[in-house]
């Protein structure tokens, strides 16, 4: 069994995995509360509303056929973090986003990195957890939809209008992705094992 299999700092990279998928789903989830400002402001159909809402999971109809094969090529650590870049700008552009095209744009690019790591978890799990805690370690990351919408859902129009909370979620999803650049590593004892 590869050292990193039994090294805590497994907990990390389970930890900086998660963070990303919530908070992709509150993202999401967060213009909910925010639709009657979002119409008036924008003035968007219910319609259009509606796509908004769903915007993020669009990506994945394009990006999840690809996704798992760039980590193979280029690495887990790099496929997501170039994710991360791409949700970041998404995420921070709500801000600013004066038309209903420009929003939904926007909004698509938020569902990137969700999708990218969705692609590689079990890849990067498998190589920092044992056959018996992958199910746990895959279910903890797998629960983080769940538990972002929640917290939206929780937190609804608490943090002030729709441009101050999409801000707050933008610098968030900012700091993760510094974090996840800074701080996860790859297990290449286990890459170059399955190589030979």
């Amino acid at each position: 069994m590869s050292q990193n299999k039994n090294s805590s700092y497994r907990w990390i990279i389970l930890l900086l995995t998660f963070l990303p998928c919530f908070m992709m789903s509150v993202c999401q989830f967060q213009a909910t509360p925010y639709a009657a400002q979002l119409m008036e402001k924008l003035h968007m159909t219910e319609q259009q509303y509606a796509t908004i809402a769903t915007a993020p999971m669009l990506v994945g109809v394009f990006l999840s056929f690809i996704s798992g094969t760039l980590g193979d090529k280029i690495g887990v650590k790099k496929v997501v973090f170039y994710g991360l870049i791409l949700t970041t700008i998404g995420a921070l552009s709500r801000t600013v986003a004066g038309s209903y095209q420009i929003l939904l744009l926007v909004t698509v690019l938020m569902g990137v990195a969700g999708v990218i790591i969705n692609a590689n978890n079990v890849k990067l799990m498998s190589s920092w957890f044992s056959p018996e805690q992958l199910g746990i370690a895959i279910g903890i990351i797998v629960a983080a939809g769940n538990g972002g919408t929640v917290l939206a859902m929780a937190i609804g129009t608490r943090l002030g209008t729709y441009s101050q909370a999409f801000m707050i979620s933008g610098i968030i999803f900012a700091v993760l992705t510094i974090l996840w650049f800074l701080f996860v590593k790859e297990n290449r004892v286990e890459q170059e094992a399955k190589e030979e």
